[in-house]
C-alpha cells in the first residue's frame, strides 16, 4: 500500500507540499494534455481512462480506451488520474498513474503490455512523468523519489537503486527534463538538481536553490538554459551545464505553476494572479505583461502571431505575441476547469478540460468550438 494523506484538493495539497511535505490527495483530478499522433489524439475523456480517438479536423470517434473494464486482464487496473501527457514511442504508449504505476500500452489496440506493479516499489504518487530517454523511463513521485525503469519491460534500470533516488522530503511535481544523458529535476523543497542518467549520481557541485519557492514546473530553453517556475512568485533562468543562475530572478504576481511556451527566445507564461508574461530568456527582460480574469495553471501555445492562453475560469484568450494585447477572450461554460497545457497544431490550438471535453481555438477568427467525440460511454 502506497502512503496517502487526505487533503481536500490538488491545490490545497500543493500548499501542504510546500509547507509540510504531504504526500497524497483523496480525490486527484488529473490534468494531462492531449497528444497528437498522426490523425489520432490520445487524451483523457475520463480521468481514469486513456482514449485514442480518430480525428478528421472537425469531429472525432473513440478507437479504444485503457483500461478496458470488459477485459479480465484490465478490469482491476485503477489509474485514479494522470497528470503528465502520454509518451509515445513507435507502437507503444507510456503513462504514469497517480496510483503509482507506469503502464506500457499498445498504440494500435490500447491493450496492456506491461506495468511496473509488482516490479518496482514506488513510494508516493506519480505526477511528474514519465520521460523517455535512451530506452528508459524516468519519473518522480510526491514522496520525492526519482525512478528509472527499462522501457522494454518496466523493470528497474541496472545501476539505479531499485527503490529510487531520494531527492526531496516534499515531493517532485515538475516533470523531469532529460537531455544529453542528464536528468534535470525540480523539487517542492526549492531545489533543482542534475542527475547522471546512467549512474544516478549528481552532476553539479551542488543543487540550485530557488529561494523560498517550490519548483512546480521546468522547461528547456534552446540556449543551454532551463526555465524554472516556482510557487515563490519568481522565475529563474539556470545554466544546464553548471547549475548557476543567469541574471536576476524575474518576479510575478502569483504562483507560477505552468510550463511556458518558448519561441524565438521568448517564454510566454501566466501565474495564479491571472497575469500573462512574455520574457526574453537571454536578457531576463519582460517584454510585456497583460491581465486576464482567471488564474493560469495551463501552459500556453504559440500559433503564428498569437499566443493562446487558457485560464481556470475557464476561458481561452488570443494574445498578440508582439504587443501582449488580448484580441479576444472566450469563456467556456459548464465544462470544468482548464489545467492541462494548450497544444498547438496545424494553425490552431487544442484545450482539454477537467471534465474531459476537447475544444479547438482558431486564431483565424478568434473562435473556440467544442470537438464532438463519438463512441463514448
Amino acid at each position: 500500500m502506497k502512503p496517502r494523506l487526505l487533503a481536500v484538493g490538488v491545490f490545497l495539497l500543493a500548499v501542504a507540499l510546500f509547507a509540510a511535505g504531504c504526500a497524497g490527495v483523496a480525490n486527484p483530478e488529473g490534468w494531462a494534455p492531449p497528444v497528437f499522433e498522426g490523425d489520432d489524439i490520445l487524451l483523457f475523456l475520463d480521468k481514469e481512462e486513456l482514449s485514442a480517438v480518430a480525428y478528421d479536423g472537425t469531429s472525432a470517434v473513440v478507437l479504444w480506451t485503457f483500461p478496458d473494464e470488459n477485459l479480465t486482464s484490465e478490469k482491476d487496473i485503477k489509474l485514479r488520474s494522470v497528470y503528465s501527457e502520454p509518451v509515445v514511442d513507435d507502437d507503444t504508449v507510456y503513462i504514469g498513474s497517480y496510483e503509482g504505476d507506469i503502464y506500457a500500452i499498445g498504440r494500435g489496440d490500447g491493450r496492456l503490455r506491461w506495468s511496473t506493479e509488482g516490479q518496482v516499489s514506488v513510494s508516493g504518487s506519480i505526477v511528474s512523468g514519465p520521460v523517455l530517454s535512451q530506452g528508459r523511463l524516468v519519473f518522480g513521485t510526491t514522496e520525492g523519489f526519482l525512478y528509472s525503469v527499462d522501457a522494454a519491460d518496466g523493470r528497474p534500470t541496472e545501476g539505479w537503486p531499485r527503490d529510487g533516488l531520494s531527492l526531496s522530503n516534499r515531493g517532485i511535481w515538475a516533470t523531469p527534463i532529460v537531455e544529453s544523458g542528464v536528468v534535470y529535476v525540480g523539487t517542492m523543497d526549492s531545489k533543482l538538481r542534475a542527475i547522471d542518467l546512467a549512474t544516478g549520481e549528481e552532476v553539479w557541485e551542488q543543487p540550485f536553490e530557488a529561494g523560498a519557492g517550490a519548483i512546480a514546473e521546468l522547461a528547456s530553453a534552446s540556449d543551454g538554459t532551463l526555465f524554472v517556475a516556482t510557487l515563490g512568485k519568481e522565475v529563474f533562468i539556470v545554466e544546464k551545464a553548471t547549475g548557476l543562475q543567469v541574471g536576476e530572478s524575474v518576479p510575478a504576481n502569483g504562483w507560477i505553476w505552468t510550463r511556458p511556451a518558448i519561441d524565438a527566445g521568448i517564454a510566454y507564461y501566466g501565474d495564479f494572479d491571472g497575469s500573462l508574461f512574455a520574457l526574453d530568456i537571454t536578457s531576463q527582460k519582460t517584454e510585456w505583461t497583460e491581465k486576464t480574469d482567471g488564474r493560469v495553471k495551463s501552459g500556453p501555445a504559440v500559433v503564428g502571431e498569437w499566443v493562446i492562453f487558457a485560464d481556470e475560469s475557464p476561458a481561452v484568450s488570443f494574445v498578440n505575441r508582439e504587443t501582449g494585447q488580448i484580441r479576444n477572450r472566450v469563456p467556456i461554460v459548464d465544462a470544468g476547469k482548464i489545467r492541462a497545457n494548450v497544444v498547438g497544431r496545424d494553425g490552431v490550438a487544442y484545450v482539454v478540460t477537467t471534465k474531459g471535453r476537447l475544444f479547438k481555438a482558431d486564431p483565424s477568427n478568434f473562435s473556440v468550438v467544442e470537438v464532438p467525440i463519438g463512441g463514448t460511454s
